[in-house]
């Protein structure tokens, strides 16, 4: 019990941290959006192309927010089936991964071959248009490796406590809610509750065998 109980902790904290950083990203993708038309950033393909792949993994998340809605109201609901979680954890955090290596790649390089990031170089030019960009395409970065390590990592120990509970109840528990799964107790604490609550009856007869001896 305290497994399922540490796993559900687990889960509602991961998936309100990546919601929270899905909706900060998507901020960030509308300021990027808003900044493109700057005559100072030359690589436009590459912010339209950062801005809608992080929307496309923005507007993806929004699947966990009815799935947190229909366990809590639902009972035993399909969409809180362990094979259903982690097919869909596993492909929003290759999504995100993808995010991640495109704020790397398409925006990253561009911005270090011509300095503009260095802060030396805002400085003098002072442009506001360049900061912004940097500083959203760092935020970007930032959340998009945050939600991959969180969700990768989830989706990793969702798979081996699946693996675990399946040897500890003896049969597949992929197509069951994780608060639904019921841990068989262990032989020996069964033969010691067993136990206590014979020996006392024993006891009790041995006792009343000595006093009618007594007596007699």
């Amino acid at each position: 019990m305290a497994l399922l109980k540490l796993l559900n902790t687990l889960r509602i904290l991961t998936f309100a941290t990546v919601l929270a950083l899905s909706t900060a990203t998507l901020a960030v993708c509308a300021r990027l959006l808003l900044t493109r038309q700057s005559p100072l950033w030359i690589h436009e393909n590459c912010v339209l192309a950062l801005a809608g792949l992080a929307m496309i993994v923005c507007v993806t998340l929004i699947g966990i927010v009815p799935m947190l809605l229909i366990h809590f109201i639902k009972k035993s609901p399909t969409t809180s089936w362990v094979v259903v979680e982690f097919l869909v954890i596993s492909v929003l955090w290759v999504l995100w991964l993808a995010a991640f290596g495109s704020a790397q790649n398409e925006v990253l390089v561009p911005l270090v071959m011509n300095y503009s990031c260095n802060p030396s170089y805002l400085g003098r030019t002072g442009s506001s248009s360049r900061g912004i960009l940097c500083t959203s395409r760092i935020t970007v970065e930032a959340f998009s490796f945050v939600s991959w390590v969180l969700l990768m990592a989830y989706s990793i120990v969702l798979l081996t406590a699946a693996s675990v509970l399946k040897r500890r109840v003896g049969t597949s528990i992929w197509s069951t809610p994780l608060r639904d799964v019921v841990i068989p107790a262990p032989a020996n604490v069964q033969d010691r509750d067993y136990s206590s609550t014979c020996h006392p009856r024993r006891k009790e007869s041995s006792t009343s065998t000595t006093t009618k001896n007594h007596l007699s």
